[in-house]
């Protein structure tokens, strides 16, 4: 993961500036459909790879599972979307206009998880969810093995149970299988101040690659594709 400091919010936003410029002119300049297509977001979740194990999680009250398809011929979003978004006003803090620019370029349900739990015979409820972006550069250079984890969110009387942890590990199971540098890499970027994010993400086998601006000395493309995505 890379961590961006909140207290430089004048200079991020003038490496972004700098970064969408230059991201601009290869994109006008270059063609590049033959190196990375942009493909729509597989229906089912890659699973069964060789390099990973997947974890085994002790029984609990809670399940992880894939959003539900709109009903056939509706040309509408998944019926799970509403516990998305309210999960996200609840916990994440979103407003009106965030839910709105999600549902224009969210990626769309097949890109999230849910966490379905109940306790004391009440009903099931959405107690977390999770999602897994495609990193690209301008919308015109779509990264073939590198995805961003957008967000971990789950209900606070939730946390510590283990939810979190699940997530993440499903989304992982969702990368490009490939030997050496053809596997797929997850990405987040979080606060520097954040210390309960990066225990998360260290906890679950991520390496810190520092600052986005130390990031961005090693790996141009990937910066770019961080702060554009």
């Amino acid at each position: 993961w890379a961590a961006i400091s909140p207290n430089k919010p004048m200079s991020v936003l003038l490496a972004l500036l700098r970064l969408f410029v230059g991201s601009w002119f290869l994109c006008c300049f270059c063609n590049w459909g033959s190196i990375a297509p942009q493909k729509r977001w597989p229906v089912k979740a890659v699973r069964g790879r060789p390099h990973i194990s997947r974890q085994t999680l002790p029984a609990s009250d809670w399940s992880v599972a894939l959003l539900r398809a709109p009903a056939p011929g509706s040309g509408g979003d998944s019926p799970d979307m509403e516990a998305v978004s309210e999960l996200w006003r609840e916990v994440g803090g979103s407003d009106t206009l965030q839910d709105m620019l999600r549902a224009v370029v969210g990626q769309g349900f097949r890109s999230y998880v849910l966490a379905r739990g109940g306790k004391h015979s009440k009903p099931l409820q959405t107690v977390g969810c999770a999602q897994l972006c495609r990193l690209a550069v301008g919308g015109y250079l779509v990264l073939r093995r590198d995805f961003l984890v957008a967000t971990v969110l789950v209900q606070p009387e939730w946390r510590r149970s283990g939810v979190g942890t699940a997530l993440l590990d499903e989304l992982l199971h969702r990368l490009p299988c490939g030997p050496g540098n053809d596997a797929g890499r997850a990405w987040a970027v979080i606060s520097e101040a954040d210390g309960e994010a990066a225990a998360f993400l260290q906890a679950a086998g991520g390496t810190s690659r520092g600052s986005l601006g130390k990031l961005l000395q090693s790996d141009v493309l990937i910066t770019m594709a961080l702060l554009l995505s």
